[in-house]
Order: C-alpha cells, then structure tokens, then sequence
C-alpha cells in the first residue's frame, strides 16, 4: 500500500481521489485541522496545492513529514518556502506548473488537452528514469489544470500494474 498525503482545498482532493484508478494508492487529505492525526505517518509522497501559510504553528509536524517521504510534489505557482526547507537529500522534488522553472510545466492548454513539458528527468519508484520531452495528457473534465497535472504526476510515479 502506498500512502499519499495531499495538502489541499476539500474540492481539489475529492476531485483527485475520484480521479486516481490505481487501488494501491491510499489518499489522505491532510488539513491544519486535521494534521496531529497524521504526525507519525510515513508518506510515500506528499503533495502540496495550497500556500502552506496556515500551518505555521504545525511547521515541526511539516518537517517530520517531508523529511521522511520519497517524493514531495510541490505546485510551483505559489509560495512553498516552508516546504522547500524541510527536505532531506534523499527526496525527489517534483515541482509542477506554469512557471518556467518547475520540473513538469503546463506549456499549451485546450479544451480537451494538456501539453506537457518534462523539463528535468525524474526516477520514479519502479527504478526508470522519466526522461525530458513533451507529452499529451487528455484533460479530465472539469478538472481544473493543477488537478489534471496532479493526477498525470501520480500515474507516472505509480503506473496502474
């Protein structure tokens, strides 16, 4: 079982956990209110969508998680700062986005499809190594794009078997 915790608005989670196929992941949404709950957890990955500015008084609980998890997926649009600073050298950071210097950046959007440009290789669990180009996502409706590239993330770190 792989645990995923996702930093998050209540709707950008449902939207995710709907969306993902793969039953061995396990989501959890994990909320300023809810994150006591979750401090001795060990996160395969941890998402972060939101501004991590409300959970400044739980900044030691962030720092356990990120530490410990495999993977931290970090919208490169906002302010994550505090998360950035929590890593240890045994962690792959995946930044998203539209920002030009995240690691999988939005490059064209339609109404039904994503471009997507992965701009620096990334080793995913099963030992390959994503490599740098373009690729074609359909959008999931109505999904906004954040939601879409979450999910697209999710399926190239952990593949359906």
């Amino acid at each position: 079982m792989v645990l995923i915790g996702i930093i998050a608005d209540t709707i950008e989670y449902d939207n995710i956990k709907k969306n993902i196929t793969n039953k061995e992941l396990q989501l959890y949404h994990i909320t300023k209110s809810n994150i006591q709950n979750f401090q001795n957890i060990v996160f395969d990955t941890i998402i972060i969508m939101k501004k991590l500015d409300s959970f400044l008084e739980q900044v030691n609980i962030l720092t356990k998680m990120f530490k410990q998890a495999k993977y931290l997926i970090c919208n490169a649009d906002i302010s994550i700062e505090i998360a950035l600073g929590c890593t240890n050298a045994n962690i792959t950071l995946i930044t998203y986005g539209f920002n030009s210097k995240a690691s999988i950046v939005v490059s064209s959007v339609t109404d039904e499809k994503l471009l997507i440009d992965i701009q620096r290789e990334i080793v995913l669990e099963n030992g390959k190594v994503l490599e740098l180009g373009e690729q074609i996502m359909t959008k999931i409706i109505p999904l906004n794009t954040y939601e879409n590239l979450v999910i697209f993330i999710i399926s190239l770190i952990y593949p359906t078997k």
